[in-house]
């Protein structure tokens, strides 16, 4: 499809409100520790099985193609499987996010069996050292590295999503090294975000001014647009463009968000319809009319160059409308 056709339809998909894709947390627990996670692990009321595949059903109705199942750890629910399938019986295009550690073969097969379409699994390191000791699971590298082979004998698409942080700086190059000889797509991200409860502890893994330089060699697209893209960009290209428009993020507990980086609650589907609160939200409203104007990175001379992310700002400073300054920082620096 030519850009110009596209840019059309996405432009009638955001006028009519279509839901073009979900993000979907079924839990927030985890078998792992990771020391960079900003997932907090207090006890909350996850849907149960009866209550996804509604919110499946209702997501179907509002014309959803693409969901995307996280957590949290997802395999860690037993009932993981028969939500799958259901999402296929729907039709759906299927990505899961996972840390691999409890995908073995049947997993594997059972995966296939569902048609997911896509598996994304972290790994943190070329070493069970490294690796181990960011996850804080020991054996979890070897349990990982199994779970790419099963995943490859049946067939499965997958990558291998990474966060760059000062534990792990030293093997991302072995990293991405490894990734390539094995024909294997690799992602890096090198934004360690606040948890979600405020606690500003674990941004101390965040590399250093000076450790910056890395990323020459890793360049994630999601910091910067190519040289060349930069011409062709257009403020109807931005992030907040999107929001509240056609992505949706629903979290383990049922509340629904505009974005998975911008919790700010639209209402929650244990209490109403998710079409009357996509629809009919104060919030989402709120968030549908805002300019890019209204932001203060609208007078950065970057914002052409710049991959922004309003969410980033409301994460690390309580406001949409502030600079994010972790992006700022790479962004500036490169």
């Amino acid at each position: 499809m030519k850009i110009g056709n596209s840019m059309q339809l996405l432009s009638k998909i955001r006028r009519h409100r279509v839901i073009l894709s979900a993000q979907i947390s079924l839990t927030n627990r985890c078998n792992e520790r990771c020391i960079h996670c900003l997932i907090c692990k207090h006890p909350a009321q996850e849907l149960n099985t009866v209550q996804v595949k509604d919110m499946l059903s209702q997501l179907k109705e509002l014309n959803c193609m693409e969901l995307t199942f996280t957590g949290g750890e997802l395999m860690l629910r037993r009932d993981i499987f028969e939500i799958l399938e259901r999402a296929r019986e729907n039709g759906f295009s299927i990505g899961v996010f996972s840390n691999g550690t409890l995908i073995n073969e049947k997993a594997a097969r059972a995966l296939k069996k569902a048609a997911v379409s896509d598996v994304q699994i972290s790994l943190y390191g070329a070493t069970a050292a490294t690796h181990d000791a960011i996850t804080r699971l020991p054996g979890s590298f070897r349990r990982t590295k199994n779970a790419l082979r099963a995943l490859k004998e049946q067939k499965i698409r997958f990558h291998v999503a990474t966060i760059v942080m000062r534990r792990n700086r030293h093997e991302v190059l072995s990293l991405k090294a490894w990734a390539k000889k094995s024909g294997i797509d690799i992602v890096f991200d090198v934004i360690i975000r606040p948890r979600n409860d405020g606690n500003m502890e674990i941004l101390k893994n965040r590399l250093h001014d000076s450790e910056i330089g890395i990323m020459d060699r890793l360049r994630p697209g999601y910091l910067m647009r190519p040289k060349s893209a930069v011409k062709y960009f257009n403020k109807s290209q931005l992030c907040i463009h999107n929001l509240g428009r056609y992505n949706i993020y629903i979290s383990h507990d049922g509340t629904v968000f505009p974005h998975i980086d911008v919790m700010i609650s639209l209402g929650n589907i244990k209490n109403e319809g998710l079409r009357d609160i996509w629809f009919y939200s104060k919030q989402a409203e709120y968030i549908r009319n805002l300019r890019f104007e209204d932001f203060r990175c609208s007078t950065c001379k970057e914002y052409r160059r710049c991959a922004w992310n309003p969410g980033l700002a409301l994460q690390e400073h309580g406001s949409l409308f502030e600079r994010p300054q972790e992006l700022c920082r790479f962004v500036l620096k490169s």
